[in-house]
């Protein structure tokens, strides 16, 4: 949260330090006033006993030619969190295409009806859609809202997105549910991980891809926002990962977001979330056999990058992760890195600046 506000607030100095709680008081006291009157512009210090260490990510490529560390074959049972729409969507249907494992999908949205109705399938443009929805929910006594068409729209392009992801998966040749939890709910989360065990006998790999976003800089986020934000993306972590029977698990991935690695202007909540995700991912790998890593995953040219957001990013020459590039990312990740690498920044090369683009 803190490399969000640096970035916010430039003339302030913001900067968190890790003291090490063994020491004196008064070396505490000297560590910390040095770190106040530093122009480093560091934000994240830590002490071990008196010797001062920061982060700082650094290239470090895949074994070449290694022994995959992890193995998904067709008798394999993954949960993905957020997994029918969005980049997670993508990944599950690579994993669907080069393993055919058996999928349990978890959305937020309604499992959508097996066919779309008559009177909006095949119809693609905004304005032959809504005006169908209007003709549905048409009455003679009642006029029909705005916002309940607009609603509606809404409500039925996730459905087809959801049952659109759950068709290619199937024909991939994977078995695949799909199932409606908050996972913010304990006692949902709690239930579909029981349902799991119960129904195949095994659960061998989470992603963890659910999350949303709802970007104002600090002095105009709301509590309430700022809550919805952090508790989908953590929430759903912590819940998981307790419910979980560690010792069978093969897998653990957290999809994260360079966010949490370096922090982003306007998102102070997805940012502060994706950070403990990481944090969360270091603490289960050193006490679980299986692997655990927390993906910060740069802009992906899917998702939640819209139009407006993929313009900014050329403009400032930053690149897209294209979906066939992620998913194979994730694969090469997943299978070939090492257990030590908890946390790990995957992100598009650089591109030429776009300054024809308006920013």
């Amino acid at each position: 949260m803190l490399k969000t506000i640096a970035q916010e607030w430039p003339t302030v100095s913001c900067k968190a330090v890790d003291l090490d709680p063994t020491q004196a008081a008064y070396t505490l006291a000297a560590q910390l006033y040095d770190e106040i009157i530093a122009d480093d512009h560091l934000i994240d210090v830590g002490y071990v006993v008196s010797r001062r260490r920061t982060m700082q990510a650094v290239p470090a490529d895949l074994p070449q030619q290694a022994e995959a560390q992890v193995n998904i074959d067709r008798t394999s049972v993954v949960l993905v969190t957020g997994g029918a729409r969005g980049i997670t969507a993508e990944v599950a249907y690579a994993l669907a295409t080069r393993y055919q494992p058996t999928l349990v999908l978890v959305g937020s949205s309604p499992a959508p009806p097996p066919d779309e109705s008559p009177l909006t399938a095949g119809r693609l443009s905004p304005k032959e859609l809504k005006l169908a929805l209007i003709n549905q929910a048409h009455s003679p006594n009642e006029e029909v809202a705005l916002s309940k068409v607009d609603a509606s729209y809404k409500r039925l392009l996730k459905e087809r997105e959801i049952r659109a992801t759950l068709q290619r998966i199937k024909a991939a040749g994977a078995n695949v549910e799909y199932v409606q939890v908050d996972v913010r709910d304990e006692q949902a989360v709690t239930h579909l991980v029981e349902h799991i065990y119960r129904s195949y006998g095994r659960l061998d790999g989470l992603i963890h891809g659910a999350g949303i976003i709802e970007d104002k800089l600090l002095v105009d986020k709301q509590p309430d926002s700022f809550d919805r934000v952090f508790d989908t993306k953590v929430d759903g972590a912590f819940l998981f990962s307790r419910a979980i029977h560690a010792e069978s698990l093969r897998f653990t991935a957290f999809f994260a977001s360079s966010a949490g690695a370096f922090g982003n202007r306007g998102q102070c909540d997805y940012a502060a979330a994706n950070g403990v995700l990481n944090k969360l991912a270091q603490y289960l790998n050193q006490r679980t056999t299986g692997r655990v890593v927390s993906i910060n995953w740069g802009a992906w040219a899917a998702g939640m990058v819209s139009p407006e957001l993929a313009m900014q990013f050329a403009a400032n020459g930053i690149g897209l992760l294209s979906v066939d590039t992620g998913c194979q990312a994730f694969n090469n990740e997943l299978r070939y890195g090492v257990k030590q690498d908890a946390e790990v920044v995957i992100v598009a090369e650089a591109v030429e600046p776009n300054l024809q683009v308006a920013p």
